[in-house]
């Protein structure tokens, strides 16, 4: 028998004096050896056991990857909502991480389309836990979309106005995703503060803001 990695006789437990390379077997095969210690002849054979792991590096069904890289994954806070106010915020959540400016152009198809009431949190939904969620978002500017956050929790809380706000953010995206713009610079054309740096670049561009 092998024991710890050592050749052992089954009469005497004795180990087998035999070179490690010498009794070497592949799977199935079968080999007769000789105990020195009692004289006792016994076979072996070689039974190989797998251990096979299957691993998956993205579950795209359960937990995709650009659901999950926020402050909190996303169905969190959608789950909440109608089907047009969920999908809207679905759309700019990710939109950095997987689509760009289509999924924009998807979130403010469902802004144009939805009445006010369907961009707001369910009744049987919690409404705090939307306006906490959607503060956590605007607080880390979650993919540059603070004043569309803003404009969502807005909405939460009874103010109709919170709608032209998340719709100008992010059309104004749109517009602005493809042009050679850093991030502050896109932060500062939507009205929010950044590097002083990003101000003198965009003035030096021709921008007004």
């Amino acid at each position: 028998m092998v024991e710890n990695g050592e050749l052992r006789c089954p009469n005497c437990n004795a180990e087998i004096d035999s070179n490690l390379d010498e009794w070497m077997m592949q799977d199935g095969e079968t080999r007769r050896f000789r105990c020195d210690e009692c004289d006792w002849n016994f076979t072996v054979t070689a039974r190989i056991e797998y251990e096979v792991h299957i691993g998956m590096s993205k579950d795209n069904v359960n937990h995709p990857s650009h659901y999950e890289a926020g402050p909190f994954e996303c169905i969190e806070l959608t789950r909440l909502y109608p089907f047009a106010g969920g999908n809207a915020i679905k759309y700019v959540f990710r939109h950095r991480a997987k689509n760009g400016v289509e999924d924009l152009e998807k979130a403010l198809w469902y802004l144009d389309h939805a009445t006010v009431d369907e961009l707001r949190p369910m009744p049987c939904a919690s409404n705090s836990k939307a306006c906490h969620l959607l503060r956590v978002l605007e607080r880390a500017d979650w993919q540059v979309m603070a004043p569309f956050w803003k404009g969502m929790w807005e909405l939460a809380q009874g103010y109709d106005s919170g709608l032209t706000r998340a719709h100008r953010a992010v059309d104004r995206r749109v517009r602005l995703l493809e042009t050679p713009l850093t991030d502050d610079e896109l932060k500062l054309l939507d009205g929010w503060s950044a590097k002083p740096e990003a101000a003198w670049r965009l003035r030096a561009g021709g921008f007004e803001y």
